[in-house]
């Protein structure tokens, strides 16, 4: 999709999987969000053109997007927190501020095991983004 970030966009979800390991928000909707961000967010915090119909409506469409992402997600994985999903797929959770917790969590398949909700928010978000492209006509919102 020739989006911006690269190496700097891998340094700022550092802390995201768990939202710094809490075990809540999943990484990877946080990071599903953040690309469809690059592609239909807004380029400034304000501007005159947002208050048009045209900039409500485009935020609008942008926002809707953005909370199907979510949806979809939930649907597949059956919650976006990663506590839950962490039991979901390998039956507990872990505290991964204890280094034997952490051990575990990789004896347990986490290399493996914790790409699968990454590769779901990868789908959905092109998925999602390739449709806004067909609808808008390729145009960024």
């Amino acid at each position: 999709f020739d989006l911006p970030g690269g190496e700097d966009m891998v340094k700022a979800m550092t802390f995201m999987p768990g939202i710094a390991s809490r075990d809540e928000t999943c990484g990877a909707v946080v990071a599903g969000l953040a690309i469809l961000g690059l592609v239909m967010g807004r380029g400034k915090l304000s501007d005159p053109e947002y208050g048009t119909p045209e900039g409500k409506a485009a935020f609008f469409r942008s926002r809707e997007r953005a909370y199907r992402f979510c949806e979809e997600f939930k649907k597949e994985m059956g919650t976006t927190m990663c506590g839950e999903i962490r039991k979901k797929l390998f039956g507990r959770t872990y505290n991964t501020f204890i280094p034997e917790e952490f051990n575990q969590l990789v004896a347990d398949g986490a290399q493996k095991k914790c790409r699968v909700p990454p590769e779901i928010a990868a789908r959905i978000a092109a998925s999602i983004i390739l449709e806004a492209q067909q609808d808008d006509g390729g145009r960024r919102e």
